[in-house]
């Protein structure tokens, strides 16, 4: 199975310090609903049985894995949900495809998904595992059952947001590998608000860095902060109440932590009295929930800011703080597997300018599908459902058992020794996949060879190659077999 090579990669990363990235550490069963307990859930958040039925009745679980903090190599514990769809082989032939969602702006440890089995954002996954989805949702670095070494978390960063959801992912293929579940190879990307530029981070550091490791098939970004440096940045000097204002002390210290400490030397520089003193305790406690942090700070943000360093943003195209946002933001760049943007004209939190200018750049720098949907004039939190509706529907329009999911499962027939290789390796593999295209990857997907498998003995010249861990796959998300070197 697909997993397997996941577990593969567990397996060899004491000798290659940087596989250790997405290590399980634990796992703890929370709960388990059945298909009735799922359709109360529903009925509560009032969603009509036509627009979603349970099919499966789930368990849910809690695991820890190994994910980057600051840089790559400083590795610190996270946590995060997975839901189980029980359902047989029989009722799923080709494996569970496996849906990772980001979840909104959370302040407290608790207020994540493995956390609050009750609240909307576990009820989403819990929804959709029912319908035949193995559903992961990391509790984003910083929360949940974190590391005490992480000050704060890195809210609205990229890096930290992306790497935490691809080694929750890495992390739940080897926990399903544990239970011997069988995976279908396909992933789908989906989540809301903060999540939604989760996703879209997700993506773009998978696309760029692991298109071999992670096969995306869609993803459903919803209502998300893309254009950083743009839409959003215009909120800062604004003069108009918002309703979320303990959103800009979040990312201000976050990016402080995350980038060496480059915007202030004292919280007196930046913040004007009380709030100098008052919040950077409560965001570093994860005791105090956004809600009540949106509550403490001023309706109009820019308020709680000194006037020189709202002049000097509003003036300076290169402020130090500007530049961080446009790094963070999501424009540069096009996706190039399905995505579709979801939003409302109405949202007041996130402005769809984030996702009207992030579906006309995309377009520009020639992204092959981008689909947009816009609700209306729905607010920020009533867009939700409509936004969560129409991605399960996208993700529900894509073939669940291609034939190259009904070949995944015959990985086993694939074999190559030895391993690990001194200088040439034989693939011995079953007649079906001679003439298939062979790829021999390094583990941040750089195709190092190529050939056709011959037969069922092929000889591969490994000699040329440093030494290392290699991921070979054989065609398009069939054999996949994790060499060392």
């Amino acid at each position: 199975m697909l997993s397997r090579f996941f577990y593969s990669l567990m397996l060899v990363a004491a000798s290659f310090p940087g596989l250790a990235q997405g290590k399980l550490t634990g796992s703890t069963l929370l709960a388990t609903y059945s298909p009735a307990d799922i359709q109360i859930l529903l009925d509560g958040l009032g969603i009509p049985p036509f627009f979603l039925e349970p099919e499966y009745g789930v368990e849910v679980y809690r695991i820890t894995y190994m994910t980057p903090y600051r840089h790559p190599d400083s590795l610190v514990q996270a946590s995060g949900m997975v839901v189980l769809p029980r359902a047989t082989e029989e009722d799923l032939p080709c494996g569970l495809p496996l849906a990772a969602y980001g979840h909104g702006t959370a302040a407290a440890y608790y207020d994540v998904p493995s956390f609050s089995l009750g609240d909307a954002q576990a009820l989403v996954n819990i929804a959709l595992s029912s319908t035949g989805y193995l559903c992961v949702a990391a509790d984003y670095l910083g929360l949940g059952e974190y590391d005490d070494e992480i000050l704060i978390h890195p809210y609205q960063h990229a890096f930290s947001e992306a790497n935490t959801t691809i080694n929750m992912i890495r992390a739940t293929r080897h926990f399903m590998d544990s239970l011997n579940v069988m995976l279908n190879g396909q992933i789908y990307l989906h989540g809301y608000s903060q999540g939604g530029y989760t996703t879209v981070a997700t993506l773009r550091e998978i696309e760029a860095n692991y298109p071999l490791e992670f096969n995306v098939v869609a993803s459903a970004p919803m209502s998300g902060a893309y254009d950083m440096g743009g839409a959003q940045a215009d909120l800062i000097g604004s003069d108009a109440p918002y309703p979320t204002p303990g959103y800009l002390p979040f990312i201000i210290l976050a990016y402080q932590d995350q980038y060496d400490g480059i915007l202030f030397n004292e919280y007196a520089d930046i913040f004007v009295p009380p709030y100098d003193t008052l919040l950077p305790p409560l965001y570093y406690g994860k005791t105090t929930s956004i809600g009540t942090l949106n509550g403490i700070c001023t309706p109009v943000p820019k308020d709680m800011m000194q006037d020189s360093v709202i002049s000097n943003f509003s003036a300076d195209p290169n402020h130090r703080f500007r530049r961080l946002l446009e790094l963070n933001d999501m424009l540069e760049w096009a996706p190039q597997s399905p995505v579709r943007l979801l939003y409302c004209t109405g949202d007041d939190q996130v402005s769809s300018l984030n996702s009207e200018n992030a579906y006309t750049r995309w377009n520009e720098l020639g992204a092959p599908s981008i689909t947009r949907q816009d609700f209306g004039l729905y607010n920020h939190n009533d867009c939700a459902l409509f936004c969560f509706l129409d991605g399960k529907d996208f993700f529900d329009s894509v073939e669940k058992c291609p034939l190259s999911a009904i070949e995944s499962v015959r990985t086993a027939d694939l074999s190559i020794y030895p391993n690990p290789i001194e200088s040439t390796a034989l693939f011995s593999a079953p007649e079906w996949m001679a003439g298939e295209p062979y790829t021999v990857t390094d583990v941040r997907g750089r195709a190092m060879l190529t050939g056709l498998v011959e037969g069922s003995s092929t000889i591969v010249d490994f000699s040329l190659l440093p030494a290392g861990v290699y991921v070979v796959r054989v065609g398009v998300g069939r054999g996949l077999r994790v060499v060392v070197l």
